[in-house]
């Protein structure tokens, strides 16, 4: 793609954005042009001399919803120079409508994580993130925010509300328990984060942990990255067994893949 297709690619992103503003805006009781915020951009650029990656996060508030854009783009080259946007490959836009009621923060590529419960019993979970710049005071750093849990019934799913964030500095840690109350001495985790590779390529790094407690040992533990198990390397720890927990100075327990996506966590 040419630097001029990549600039009319931008200009119909950005139009797209104002032609959402105009249509979403009417329905909404109370949204007018003085109480509407302006748009926002949060961009994330990264790279090496072969690859160039770069996040546009666009986002329209309303008083009760939001619009959430992501543009991605990425190129091999073999020359990146960052002083100027080279032509690159457009990758994706993923658009979403978040209740301001409940809200989730923005500052992630659409990267969530999923926990199956098939035990016979209830499971609590907080998912909580690690400091990232993007992050204000009013965004939540664990879910519920209060710091307290939810339940996963037996053979419910849950669904984080807190995504991964862009290139380190966010990375998000399911902590499951048998109790409401978390103990942080015997709590389990599933791990993740996004960050460009050694190659400077976009990557998820991912492990399962009982460096905190494991009171699931007795449990099958297993995490894949993408509804496709086969797309990423998979972490497998049978009853009784730890041969797949992070273990500190051991490669082979942090997964890292370039195939970018939801993270699903089946407990039992």
């Amino acid at each position: 793609m040419s630097l001029r297709a990549l600039i009319a690619m931008i200009a119909y992103v950005l139009a797209f954005a104002a032609m959402i503003t105009t249509t979403l805006a009417a329905p909404v009781l109370g949204a007018s042009y003085a109480i509407r915020q302006a748009p926002s951009f949060t961009p994330f650029s990264g790279g090496n001399t072969s690859h160039f990656w770069h996040v546009e996060d666009f986002t329209i508030k309303w008083p009760t919803h939001s619009l959430n854009i992501t543009s991605k783009f990425t190129e091999d080259m073999p020359h990146w120079q960052p002083e100027w946007a080279p032509n690159q490959h457009f990758d994706a836009i993923t658009t979403e409508i978040h209740d301001a009621d409940h809200p989730i923060p923005q500052v992630g590529t659409g990267i969530n994580g999923h926990v199956i419960n098939s035990c016979p019993y209830t499971i609590h979970v907080q998912t909580a993130i690690g400091n990232n710049p993007g992050y204000t005071n009013n965004d939540p750093v664990t879910d519920p925010a209060d710091g307290s849990t939810y339940t996963i019934a037996p053979g419910a799913w849950y669904t984080t509300q807190i995504q991964a964030a862009v290139n380190g500095g966010g990375s998000v840690s399911i902590r499951l328990s048998k109790d409401a109350v978390l103990n942080p001495n015997n709590t389990y985790q599933v791990e993740y984060s996004q960050a460009a590779n050694k190659d400077g390529r976009m990557a998820i790094w991912y492990d399962i942990s009982g460096l905190n407690g494991d009171s699931f040992l007795d449990e099958k533990r297993y995490m894949q990255v993408n509804w496709d198990a086969s797309v990423c390397p998979k972490l497998n720890s049978g009853p009784g067994s730890t041969g797949a927990d992070w273990s500190a100075g051991d490669t082979n327990t942090q997964k890292e893949c370039e195939e970018v996506g939801d993270v699903y966590f089946y407990l039992c």
